[in-house]
């Protein structure tokens, strides 16, 4: 089914694609993602959220320090104490995932809204080149199989990104 809607959607295209002379391709999000301004969200959301980062540490060492007591002593515990020793692996275990998931969701949210931010940016210097270099139709790179390097204006359209 997948393969017959591309099949669909390559004939759709052909008088299009017959008619332009001079065609592209561009993968936006990687040139936005390769973008020196990304790179410096990065470290920014790095450095707001090292203290979780090693609270997070904490509890997986926490964990792994009662999973190897849990292994060396299981056989010399009382029930009750190996059932509390269980527990608190659990518990362990449980607050890392959370607060590993929280992390997750608040760094890609952070992310995400700044690039959003960025697309208006690539958006103008992309109507910049297409209209110095008068290109009538673009591809998206990640939906090609195979281009010509000299066709791709990632590289241009991140160089440009960067002066801003």
């Amino acid at each position: 089914m997948k393969s017959l809607k591309l099949l669909l959607t390559l004939v759709l295209m052909l008088p299009m694609v017959a008619t332009a002379e001079n065609i592209a391709v561009l993968d936006v999000e990687g040139a936005i993602r390769s973008s020196k301004q990304v790179q410096v969200l990065r470290a920014q959301l790095t450095e707001q959220f090292a203290g979780d980062q090693k609270r997070l540490k904490s509890l997986a060492d926490e964990g792994n320090t009662l999973k190897q007591k849990m292994e060396k002593e299981g056989d010399f515990l009382s029930e009750d104490e190996r059932k509390t020793l269980v527990l608190q692996i659990q518990q362990k275990f449980q607050a890392f995932q959370q607060l590993k998931g929280d992390l997750q969701k608040e760094s890609q949210k952070q992310e995400r809204a700044f690039l959003e931010q960025l697309r208006p940016k690539v958006e103008e210097i992309l109507k910049v080149i297409v209209e110095k270099n008068k290109i009538d139709l673009i591809f998206n790179k990640r939906a090609l199989v195979y281009t010509q390097p000299q066709m791709d204006l990632t590289a241009q359209v991140i160089e440009e990104l960067n002066k801003q």
